[in-house]
């Protein structure tokens, strides 16, 4: 290649904007000839701020333009793999941005791809190339820590919006497909291939359909058992990496790139071998052990967190070196975070996001349990004469094992079926679902709205009757 890399990119929204776009346009060797966006107003507005020569809505004029050396792929997960594989087949070196495909398989096509090609292919897990992680790993080699026993993980957030990144279809999973790659990338990095020991996956809320909470567990090649949780329906926020070692600890926040590194070392004997034996009994309890020493790592915060990566990238492409460590070790997370998911989803070898009704979401369980024993709670005919007469028939019992969970709030609330596990139970249990569907016709039935009318005897005002 050239002295210069010349870039394309393909998709500029958000993170191109304010994390990777200015250190390609920035960096030493490196420029951004040419853009495409779906939306021709932005594509162009992003190149006239940016001073890019080309824009296009047509992300083949970028693949095709002898102007362009390698591409950048910054689409949502869903349109990695054709991208990547015609930017192969161009003959373009690639960075895709992470995560590579929407599981493990569709990351191994590209790798197969461009290692067949002898073409260079990154995956844009960028924080194993910062300072703070950079020096997690200096003290692990270090040997500082001695023999790496434990490695414990949590990261909780709270319930987020909708969005793309919570679709299957679009990204291979939910926030943890999302997020877990950079943590998991960073062990890769730290103690080499990890071995997945088992995990599990679980839908807390019906918003939607992908997995909340996570678990995974997974021995290094040393040997060291760590053990991991993801909890994105959590009431507060959380973020603690513990690394144990037999001399000391390892105190850490995974997802923040500036904060600090907390270095514990264990007490340890002061022996000294020259005193006499009575002289140093005498002084045992009150000389035995030092004290902990504990040790501050601070960082300064880089402009732009792809900064190092991108340096590094260049200058790998700028040597015309065909490397794809990058992207091998991203396949190696891909699997890690499949061994986790794989239950849950039914299998990931093959096109799991196109058979909703085999995962292990609530709207799907719901489902197959509606659909099991259709009769199960058929009306007779002279109840549904009688409904059809009065408007109202029963009392019937709710036989939902969460009806005995529910939290009923003080104040008038609305749908909280999509934010709480309990009450979707309630609403889509086969005593409720089947009898109002054959009120209804036997029709399919749609859960659309839910109200918590709160009739306290301690209140006042008149609540109506209401249907």
């Amino acid at each position: 290649m050239s002295s210069t890399i010349r870039w394309g990119i393909i998709g500029c929204g958000d993170v191109v904007e304010r994390k990777s776009g200015p250190p390609l346009l920035t960096t030493a060797g490196s420029r951004v000839v040419s853009v495409m966006r779906r939306t021709d107003e932005k594509a162009k507005d992003f190149a006239e701020r940016h001073g890019v020569p080309h824009w296009t809505t047509d992300a083949q004029e970028v693949l095709g333009s002898d102007e362009v050396d390698a591409i950048y792929i910054a689409t949502p997960p869903d349109q990695h793999v054709p991208y990547a594989l015609a930017a192969c087949e161009a003959g373009k070196g690639c960075m895709v941005e992470k995560p590579a495909g929407r599981s493990a398989e569709e990351c191994r096509v590209m790798v197969d791809a461009f290692r067949t090609a002898g073409l260079p292919l990154y995956v844009s897990y960028y924080r194993r190339h910062l300072p703070k992680f950079r020096k997690v790993k200096e003290i692990l080699e270090s040997g500082r820590l001695g023999p790496i026993v434990g490695i414990d993980y949590r990261l909780s957030k709270r319930v987020s919006a909708d969005n793309w990144r919570l679709s299957p279809r679009i990204c291979g999973g939910g926030r943890f497909y999302d997020l877990a790659g950079h943590v998991l990338d960073l062990f890769d990095d730290w103690f080499g291939p990890l071995e997945p020991l088992g995990g599990g996956a679980y839908n807390a809320i019906a918003r939607h359909e992908a997995e909340d909470v996570v678990s995974l567990s997974f021995r290094t090649p040393g040997g060291a058992i760590a053990s991991t949780l993801w909890n994105f329906a959590s009431p507060r926020s959380a973020d603690e990496l513990v690394i144990e070692g037999l001399r000391g600890r390892l105190r850490l926040a995974c997802m923040e790139c500036w904060s600090s590194v907390q270095l514990e070392l264990n007490a340890v004997r002061r022996i000294n071998p020259r005193e006499p034996e009575l002289k140093q009994r005498l002084r045992k309890l009150r000389n035995q052990l030092q004290p902990v020493t504990a040790e501050t790592f601070r960082f300064e915060k880089l402009p732009y967190v792809h900064g190092p990566l991108v340096e590094r990238m260049v200058g790998e492409l700028r040597r015309g070196e065909a490397d794809t460590r990058s992207a091998e070790a991203a396949l190696r997370t891909a699997r890690v975070m499949d061994s986790a998911l794989d239950t849950y989803y039914g299998g990931r070898d093959e096109p799991f996001w196109d058979r909703p009704e085999t995962w292990r979401s609530l709207r799907a369980t719901a489902r197959r349990r509606n659909a099991a024993d259709p009769d199960a709670y058929r009306l007779t005919p002279e109840q549904v004469a009688f409904f059809e007469q009065n408007g109202y028939v029963g009392p019937f019992r709710c036989e939902s094992e969460d009806l005995a969970r529910l939290f009923v709030p003080r104040k008038d609330k609305m749908n909280l079926h999509l934010d709480d596990p309990a009450v979707f139970g309630v609403c889509a249990h086969p005593s409720v679902v089947q009898r109002v569907s054959q009120l209804l016709g036997d029709a399919p039935i749609s859960l659309f709205k839910t109200r918590i009318h709160d009739k306290r005897t301690d209140r006042e005002d008149t609540i109506p009757w209401h249907q």
